[in-house]
C-alpha cells in the first residue's frame, strides 16, 4: 500500500513540476515575457544612440572609428598610426545589422560620452 501511495505522490509532483516549467516563461497572453512600458523607458533620451544618422561618426568605417573615436577621441594625440584593423564578418557601413558601430550617450547618464560598439 505504501508503494502505491509513493507512486501517486511521485506522479502528482511530476505533473506539477512539468506544468510549472512549461508555463514559466509565458506571459498572460501566451506570447512570452514582454517588457512593460513605463514612462521612464518611453521618454526620449532613455537610451544611448547607436549608429544614428545625426552623428557623422555613424558613417565611419571600422578603421576610421578605431582611429578617430577610440584612440584619439578626446586626447591631444596628433595623428594615430593605426593599421590592420579587421572585423569578421566585414559588413558595409550602410548595413544596419553590422556587428560594430558608433554610440553617443545623448541625454542619458551613461558614463562615456561617445565610443564604439563591438558585438
Amino acid at each position: 500500500m505504501l508503494n502505491r501511495r509513493t507512486k501517486n505522490l511521485f506522479l502528482a509532483l511530476l505533473l506539477v513540476f512539468v506544468g510549472s516549467f512549461v508555463n514559466a516563461q509565458k506571459g498572460r497572453d501566451g506570447k512570452g515575457i514582454v517588457s512593460r512600458q513605463t514612462p521612464e523607458n518611453m521618454k526620449a533620451g532613455a537610451f544611448i544612440d547607436v549608429n544614428t544618422a545625426a552623428y557623422p561618426e555613424s558613417s565611419y568605417s571600422i578603421t576610421q572609428l578605431v582611429k578617430d573615436v577610440l584612440i584619439s577621441g578626446g586626447s591631444a594625440c596628433s595623428a594615430a598610426n593605426v593599421t590592420n584593423v579587421s572585423v569578421s564578418p566585414n559588413l558595409a557601413v550602410t548595413d544596419q545589422n553590422r556587428s560594430w558601430g558608433y554610440f553617443n550617450k545623448a541625454t542619458t547618464n551613461f558614463p562615456f560620452a561617445k565610443g564604439i560598439v563591438l558585438t
